[in-house]
């Protein structure tokens, strides 16, 4: 099961479901899918964002919660083995070490997004299948044509 914050809406699961009885995907698979979507990243920086601000001291700045925000990325890409589009925990702990240095490009929410999913890029053009990007389709809700 999803975590909250990546639960899509009512109508995209609608979709989703019908998509994975179409290519008679596991449930598993299909919420793997999910979670390795660019809908999912984006989701996952929000609700990460919105529980530092709630546990932030006053007069904590906006730049301090965006770098705790993309600190937590990185920390948690440390967590698991890296993939074969990942960077090797070398480069995580390189980007963790010079965190001000990247943060001085990192002004707005948008910027700390586009900072992660160019982290995450590999990830997001593997699809042999073709699926993925039908999965990404609906969670953006841009429909794909079948």
């Amino acid at each position: 099961m999803l975590p909250p914050h990546l639960q899509p809406s009512s109508d995209k699961i609608k979709a989703l479901e019908d998509l994975r009885r179409r290519f008679e995907l596991p449930h598993e698979i299909m919420i793997q899918g999910i979670a390795v979507s660019k809908w999912a990243v984006i989701e996952a920086q929000k609700a990460t964002l919105e529980n530092f601000k709630k546990q932030a001291s006053k007069g904590t700045s906006e730049r301090d919660l965006l770098k705790s925000v993309l600190l937590s990325r990185l920390r948690t890409k440390l967590m698991f083995p890296p993939g074969p589009f990942d960077q090797s925990p070398d480069e995580i702990q390189s980007l963790i070490g010079n965190i001000d240095a990247i943060m001085d490009n990192i002004r707005t929410f948008d910027e700390l997004l586009d900072y992660v999913l160019k982290l995450d890029a590999g990830h997001f053009g593997f699809d042999p299948s073709g699926i993925q990007a039908k999965v990404n389709a609906i969670l953006e809700s841009q429909l794909q044509p079948e």
